[in-house]
C-alpha cells in the first residue's frame, strides 16, 4: 500500500512540475518573440539608415515619442553587438 501511495504522490508532483516547466518555457518563448518583433519594428521605423524602405514620415513621427525606451534599448544592443558578455547581461536585464 505504501508503494502505491508513493507512486501516486510522485506522479502528482511530476505532473505539477512538468506543467510549471511548460508554462515557464512558453513565457520565455513569448518574451523572445516580443524582442524579435520589437527589433523588426524598429528596423521598419529606422530602416532608411541602412537602405530599407521606410514608412511615411508622418506615421514615423507620430510613433516616435512612444518608442523612446525601445530606442535606448536598441541603441545599447547595437553598441555591443559583438560583446558576448553584454548579451548575457542583456538576457538577464542587468543595467550597468
Amino acid at each position: 500500500m505504501k508503494t502505491k501511495q508513493r507512486l501516486k504522490y510522485y506522479f502528482k508532483s511530476f505532473k505539477f512540475f512538468s506543467s510549471e516547466y511548460m508554462k515557464m518555457n512558453a513565457v520565455q518563448s513569448m518574451e523572445n518573440e516580443y524582442s524579435q518583433l520589437l527589433n523588426v519594428f524598429l528596423l521598419l521605423l529606422f530602416g532608411n539608415f541602412i537602405g530599407l524602405p521606410s514608412p511615411p514620415s508622418s506615421i514615423t513621427l507620430r510613433i516616435l515619442p512612444l518608442e523612446i525606451n525601445e530606442m535606448k534599448y536598441f541603441h545599447s544592443k547595437s553598441a555591443r553587438a559583438g560583446d558576448a558578455l553584454g548579451d548575457l547581461f542583456d538576457a538577464f536585464n542587468v543595467e550597468i
